[in-house]
Parts: structure tokens; C-alpha cells; sequence
């Protein structure tokens, strides 16, 4: 059966669908441009004064011309240092609890705040992949300042993206990477995003033209995969991924899928009541033992064993 239109109502209903449309796309894109800018205008980022004396301010310098806020906590010198990076919208004052527990086990730290976060300059988020310049930078200021000592990476949700996209350029100048929350690729983050918080019948539409628009807010998914270029790094590297058995954002199979691009050398752990954020809150002693113990293996055993495989991987995650 047919719906017959007469002529004047469809040219009331033709302009009516193309601005229903106009504002569809828009309103997308507004989205977008929110995801891929600033969070807030840059800000002094302020060394609290219970730790004033412990702590030192320094500004790094990319590769690709954007200035850097960090803080440089000094550890023991004949143990390893670590740079630690922020998740998306976050700052190295919010990471400060965890250089804080590395920083108490003697090992020597540096904080960064990521381009576009915090006070550190830049406008653009693309979720990890530029701020690989920022690792890179901390790494080479570490270098500098702990010659010839071992440097770990450790990054969280956004962090972690952007620690993973470095790898590639580090090659061997890092001793170890932790990759806490990360995703394995965009695409796939994008949709866990928005089923977790759109209804059934409008989530594919939502996802669909995030997908068209991409490339009008400089976002190239077929180019932002963490997991694909940890596949790339040298095997004698250990990583050890971390991952919230709750995450709605960065669900366990993608800590699966990270997991299994760097299998032969690493390691998958999941906290059972955690979800993106909160690993560390959700059971504090387990956590630092499995970070301490992963930082305190010299390199030639910091190897994976025959049992970190892809199915026990899957079993520590759901219990079985």
C-alpha cells in the first residue's frame, strides 16, 4: 500500500527532512568537536604542599613543537624510572596517587600531562595517537636525567593509547610497558561508548555518522589501533595489560584483543569489581603487588611464561 503526498505537502515535508537532517549532522559534529578539543582552557597545575619538597616542576619540548607540564619525582639511582600518563581529560595532578606509589618504592618518576590537557599546550585530542610525541619526550628526558638506567611506561584509558603509539618509535629504550583501560582500536571504542549509553534505535545511527564525520574533526580510525601496533614491537619487551572485569568503556574483550597482539610477552590481569578508572581503588594491595612485581623482574625474566596465552587470559577474566 501506497501513501499518496500531494504535491504541497511534500514540498512541506522535503525542506522539513533536510534541516531534520542539517540538525542531525550538526549536532553530531558538536559532539565530535567535544570529544576532540579541550575539556577546559589551560590552567596552572599546582604542586600540592604536602609534597612540595619531593617534587619538581619541568616543561618538556616535543618533537612536533607543543610544551609540556610535568613533575619530576626523584627515586633511588640504582632502580628503574617510570613516566606515567593521564587518561582523557585528565592532568598529571590526577595521576599523582599512582607516581606517589611507585615514587614510595624508590623508584624515580615523571608525570606528564598530555597535549591539550592541563597546562600543557595544544587544542586537539585524537585519542592517543599525536601524544605518542609526548611519551617519546618524556622518555628522552628521562633518558637524560637517568642515563643508563632502565625506563618503564605506564599509561592509563587515554595514557595508555598514546604509550602504546610511542612503542613503535621507542623501539628498545623502554624496559616494560603497563597499558591500563586501553582500547584496542577507535572504531571499536566508539561503539562500546555508545551502546553503553544510547538507546537500541538511535545508537547505530549516532555511531554511523560519528563514523561519516570523523574526518571533518582530523580523527582517522583506520589509523588510530593501539592493538595493532603493539603486534609491531620487539618480543623481548614485556607489557603487562590491565584491565576493569566492569569496564563499560573499554570492555574486557578489547583487553583481550590487546593482550593478544602481544601474547608471546605479556601479561593480562583483570580486576573483577573494577570498572574504567578505579583498578587501583578497587583492591589496593592486589594492585600494587602486580605492579611492583612486574617492575622488579629483571628484563631477561620479564618475559611471559607459556601460561599467559589468549584462553587463560579470557579465564582470568571471567573467573572460570
Amino acid at each position: 500500500m501506497f501513501i499518496k503526498f500531494s504535491r504541497r505537502k511534500l514540498l512541506f515535508i522535503l525542506p522539513a527532512l533536510a534541516v531534520l537532517l542539517a540538525v542531525w549532522f550538526i549536532s553530531i559534529y558538536c559532539i565530535e568537536r567535544g570529544l576532540t578539543g579541550r575539556r577546559q582552557a589551560r590552567f596552572e597545575e599546582t604542586i600540592p604542599a604536602s609534597i612540595a619538597g619531593k617534587v619538581e616542576s619541568v616543561r618538556l619540548r616535543t618533537s612536533d613543537g607543543q610544551n609540556l607540564g610535568a613533575w619530576y619525582l626523584e627515586g633511588r639511582g640504582d632502580l628503574p624510572a617510570l613516566v606515567v600518563a593521564h587518561g582523557w581529560g585528565g592532568c598529571r595532578s590526577a595521576n599523582l596517587e599512582y607516581g606517589l606509589l611507585f615514587a614510595s618504592e624508590g623508584y624515580s618518576v615523571l608525570l606528564v600531562t598530555l597535549r591539550a590537557h592541563g597546562d600543557s599546550s595544544g587544542e586537539h585530542v585524537d585519542f592517543g595517537y599525536s601524544a605518542r610525541n609526548d611519551v617519546v619526550a618524556a622518555v628522552e628526558y628521562l633518558e637524560q636525567r637517568r642515563p643508563a638506567r632502565r625506563i618503564f611506561i605506564f599509561g592509563r584509558s587515554l595514557g595508555a593509547a598514546a604509550v602504546a603509539f610511542a612503542a613503535e618509535a621507542l623501539g628498545n629504550r623502554a624496559a616494560g610497558y603497563v597499558l591500563e583501560s586501553v582500547y584496542a582500536d577507535l572504531r571499536t571504542a566508539v561503539r562500546n561508548r555508545t551502546k553503553a549509553i544510547l538507546p537500541p534505535l538511535v545508537e547505530p545511527l549516532v555511531y554511523w555518522t560519528m563514523i561519516l564525520e570523523a574526518p571533518a574533526v582530523d580523527i582517522d580510525f583506520d589509523l588510530t589501533q593501539p592493538a595493532k601496533v603493539l603486534a609491531q614491537m620487539p618480543t623481548d619487551i614485556p607489557v603487562l595489560v590491565l584491565s576493569g572485569a566492569k569496564d563499560l568503556h573499554t570492555v574486557p574483550a578489547e583487553a583481550a584483543a590487546v593482550f593478544d597482539a602481544v601474547r608471546s610477552h605479556g601479561k593480562l590481569v583483570s580486576f573483577p569489581n573494577a570498572g574504567h578508572y578505579d583498578l587501583l581503588t578497587s583492591d589496593p594491595q592486589r594492585y600494587r603487588t602486580i605492579l611492583m612485581d612486574f617492575l622488579r623482574k629483571p628484563a631477561a625474566t620479564c618475559r611471559a611464561n607459556e601460561r599467559n596465552t589468549y584462553e587463560d587470559a579470557i579465564s582470568v577474566q571471567t573467573g572460570k
